[in-house]
Order: C-alpha cells, then sequence, then structure tokens
C-alpha cells in the first residue's frame, strides 16, 4: 500500500471515529431527554391520580348536600312532585 493509500484510509478512519462520537453524544442526549419525559410522565401521572381523589372527594360532598336538601325539603314539607 502506497503512503498516498495509508493517509487516505488513515484519513477516512478519522471521519468514521468523528462520526460515531457524533453518534454518541446524540445518543446520550437522547437518553437524558428519554429520562426527562419519564420523570414528567410520571408528575402528570400522579397529578392525574390527586385529580381523581379531589373529584371523589367532591363526589361525596355533593351526595350528602343532596341528602341534607332532601332532608330539608321533606321538613319544610316543599317536596318535588
Amino acid at each position: 500500500m502506497t503512503e498516498e493509500q495509508g493517509n487516505r484510509v488513515l484519513e477516512s478512519m478519522r471521519r468514521f471515529d468523528r462520526a460515531i462520537g457524533d453518534m454518541r453524544e446524540d445518543m446520550r442526549d437522547m437518553r437524558e431527554r428519554v429520562a426527562s419525559l419519564g420523570i414528567q410522565m410520571t408528575l402528570v401521572r400522579t397529578d392525574i391520580a390527586h385529580m381523581r381523589g379531589e373529584v371523589a372527594r367532591l363526589d361525596h360532598r355533593l351526595d350528602h348536600l343532596e341528602i341534607r336538601i332532601e332532608r330539608i325539603e321533606r321538613r319544610l314539607d316543599i317536596v318535588a312532585a
């Protein structure tokens, strides 16, 4: 192999090494983004669970208020027909 061919091969290998380095950096960035998305999804799920709990509490309060209103209406003899 001539020196010129060796230099071309060496330069090709250097470009290949740089490309692999760039891909590794991109993969590292993608891993960080995926991890961040995982954390954000966990937070969203937690928020949804809290909202469901709050809706359940509100439903319970409304049911209780409905029972109290019906009791008041019966006492006042204003029950709807």
